[in-house]
């Protein structure tokens, strides 16, 4: 028998051109899957872009903001300013009740106010220099005015402290004139609260003593049942002893 020539697998599927089994790979499912990856890739990318876009937005308005808050304090600071002014000015004013008109017409001019002014210090044997003064309202009919409040703001806080003396001094002569405390415009609504929170008090505990007094830019309402005890604050349902501190 002669020699047989035996072929390998490998080398009939070169001759035949078949791939041979090994390197007959599914392409097709390879490929697939590349193409997968770069879509997820390519979507990342994309989500990273946008979040780089959303980071610099966002650094913007941070930067805006910490602007704003500066103007903020800014104001805030300019406002706190105007009211401490308003403040110190009211600490050398009063309001004067219990001086009727000098006219029948329903505004004063300010030469008949000047009049009931000095009419009253008369009474009080002094003689003050006053910054400014003012009546708050009109007359009204079938009224002579006294209940209507003249503003007086003295040079100096003595003054004012003047006038409480001479009052006193004059006891029972003087017991148509009342002194109203003078509270800058924005202390006005905190004001007329605690008035109501006072008066409250006062009726459902007989015999307490009430007052209102100053606390940095706000206002504390302050009792106490006898001459002897001390003034203490009185705490408001549901916040502090003022609206400000």
């Amino acid at each position: 028998m002669g020699r047989k020539n035996k072929r390998s697998i490998e080398d009939i599927g070169r001759s035949d051109g078949i791939s041979p089994p090994s390197k007959m790979a599914p392409r097709g499912r390879s490929d697939s899957k590349s193409d997968e990856i770069l879509t997820k890739l390519d979507a990342l990318g994309a989500r990273l872009s946008n979040l780089e876009k959303e980071v610099t937005e966002l650094t913007k308005a941070l930067r805006e903001m910490e602007v704003i808050r500066n103007d903020i304090n800014s104001m805030k600071d300019t406002c706190e300013g105007f009211q401490r002014m308003e403040i110190d000015s009211k600490k050398r004013s009063v309001l004067i009740r219990g001086l009727p008109f000098k006219t029948s017409e329903k505004f004063e001019t300010r030469a008949q106010i000047k009049l009931v002014l000095a009419d009253l210090f008369k009474r009080l044997d002094m003689t003050p220099h006053l910054v400014d003064y003012q009546r708050l309202g009109g007359l009204k009919d079938n009224e002579n005015g006294s209940k209507v409040a003249i503003r007086v703001q003295f040079v100096t806080v003595d003054q004012k402290f003047d006038l409480f003396d001479a009052l006193k001094q004059k006891g029972r002569a003087m017991d148509d004139i009342s002194i109203l405390t003078d509270y800058p415009t924005f202390q006005l609504q905190d004001f007329k609260h605690l008035s109501g929170v006072a008066f409250k008090l006062r009726k459902d505990h007989p015999g307490t003593k009430t007052r209102i007094v100053p606390k940095g830019l706000g206002l504390i309402l302050q009792k106490r049942s006898n001459a002897q005890d001390r003034w203490t604050a009185v705490s408001l349902p549901g916040g502090p002893f003022s609206s400000r501190e």
